[in-house]
């Protein structure tokens, strides 16, 4: 299926959904600096006190996905037209904001920036 949407509307929208993703990426980044900041003083304190240290961490980088957006901002704004077409997909990523990489980064925001992730998005157990 296809759908006809005015090229303004879909412009405001891409860039609402990229200030969104910008504001929680860039939460979550300090949120996750914070978490192995904590989690290497932690190791540091035992082993200061010569106790066992187990040096492996596993915490996901949070990636930035603003390109994604840019590249289609872009894309619309080079549209000579003031009405945009978009297929199922297109309209999946750019007005619901569920890209193909949408699970796997909200699961990292979320775990390192529930307040931006909450005030950005009113998903949390529907994914």
């Amino acid at each position: 299926m296809k759908i006809t949407v005015s090229k303004a509307q879909l412009l405001k929208t891409l860039q609402d959904n990229r200030e969104k993703h910008e504001e929680t990426f860039t939460d979550a980044l300090d949120g996750y600096y914070t978490a192995v900041i904590a989690a290497l003083g932690e190791k540091l304190r035992l082993a200061k006190e010569r106790k066992k240290v187990d040096l492996y961490i596993s915490y996901s980088v949070p990636r930035n996905h603003a390109g994604d957006y840019d590249r289609a901002i872009g894309m619309l704004k080079w549209h000579t037209g003031e009405m945009f077409e978009l297929t199922e997909q297109e309209y999946s990523s750019y007005v619901m904001d569920n890209w193909s990489w949408t699970g796997e980064w909200r699961g990292t925001a979320k775990s390192f920036s529930a307040s931006a992730y909450a005030r950005n998005y009113h998903d949390d157990d529907e994914e």
